[in-house]
C-alpha cells in the first residue's frame, strides 16, 4: 500500500483533500452506529487516512492515464469546448455584478447575500498575506506560509455574516490561483461548524448537515453533537493547514457568498 511519503511534494494539497473526505465519510458512519456517544476525536488527520489517500490517488492517477489512451480520438472536440467555456467565462466575468437584496423563498427561507467590502483577513502572525476587498469579490494573497511553534499555519477569509436563525445552505464561487484547496467553515465563538475541504475553481455549496460541529477546549477544537449552524456567525474561507501544503503561495478570491435561512 502506498504511503503518503510515496507521492511527490506537488501532489501533497491533493492528499489533504482527499484524506479529510475519508476522514468525514468515516466520522459520519461511527455516528450514525452509535448516535448517543459523543465523538472525542482530536482536530486533526490520522497517518492512517493521509496513506488511505495517497493510495486512492494512485489508483486515480492510474485510471486517469488509461482514459487518456481511449479518449485521445475526441481530442478536437475537447479543444472546440474549451475554447467555447473560455469565451463564456471571459463574457461573464467581463459584466458588472448587480447588487442583490435578501430574496424571501416560498418555503420560509431567507438567502442572503453579501457585501464582501466587510470581508477581512486572519492569519497566524508568522505568515504572510494581505487582502483586497469591494463590494463583490474578495481576494486574500498568500506570499508564504510559515508555521508558528505549534507548526500550525493559515490564512482565512472572513465575512460577517449577522445574526442568523438556523442555516440551511452555503454557497459562493471560490477561484484559486495556485491555492488548490479551500475549506468554508461557520463560527461563533467557541463554536464552529467545519466544512469539507473543496478544490478551488468551483462552485462551493455546502448544505447544513455537512458541516460537523466542535466545540473550543483550550487550544483544540472537539466533536460535539450536532445541531444547525446558528447564532452571530462569521463565513470563513480556509486555506491553511491540513487543506493545503505549507509550501503553497498564491492567491484565492471569492464571489457571490450566498447563505440561505429559516426566517
Amino acid at each position: 500500500m502506498l504511503k503518503q511519503t510515496d507521492i511527490p511534494a506537488e501532489d501533497q494539497a491533493e492528499i489533504f483533500r482527499i484524506a479529510d473526505k475519508l476522514y468525514r465519510e468515516d466520522e459520519e458512519h461511527r455516528r450514525n452506529a452509535n448516535a448517543s456517544a459523543a465523538a472525542a476525536a482530536e482536530l486533526g488527520l490520522p497517518q492512517e487516512y493521509l496513506d488511505r489517500a495517497a493510495q486512492e490517488l494512485h489508483v486515480q492517477r492510474l485510471e486517469a492515464v488509461k482514459a487518456k489512451r481511449k479518449r485521445f480520438w475526441i481530442i478536437p472536440v475537447i479543444a472546440l469546448t474549451g475554447i467555447s467555456l473560455t469565451l463564456i467565462m471571459t463574457l461573464t466575468l467581463s459584466r458588472a455584478p448587480t447588487p442583490i437584496s435578501p430574496r424571501v423563498m416560498s418555503t420560509g427561507s431567507v438567502t442572503n447575500v453579501y457585501d464582501l467590502s466587510t470581508a477581512t483577513v486572519r492569519a497566524n502572525p508568522e505568515s504572510k498575506g494581505s487582502i483586497s476587498a469591494n463590494s463583490s469579490a474578495a481576494t486574500l494573497e498568500i506570499d508564504q506560509f510559515v508555521p508558528d511553534s505549534k507548526g500550525d499555519f493559515y490564512g482565512n477569509i472572513i465575512v460577517p455574516a449577522g445574526n442568523v436563525r438556523e442555516v440551511e445552505a452555503v454557497t459562493a464561487q471560490v477561484a484559486g490561483n495556485n491555492i488548490p484547496n479551500v475549506r468554508l467553515d461557520l463560527e461563533a465563538g467557541d463554536v464552529r461548524w467545519r466544512g469539507p475541504v473543496s478544490p478551488t475553481g468551483t462552485s462551493v455549496s455546502i448544505s447544513a448537515k455537512e458541516f460537523q460541529k466542535q466545540v473550543r477546549q483550550g487550544s483544540n477544537w472537539k466533536n460535539t453533537a450536532w445541531s444547525p449552524p446558528s447564532g452571530k456567525l462569521r463565513i470563513a474561507f480556509k486555506t491553511g493547514k491540513s487543506i493545503n501544503d505549507v509550501s503553497t503561495k498564491g492567491t484565492l478570491t471569492v464571489t457571490n457568498v450566498e447563505l440561505r435561512a429559516k426566517q
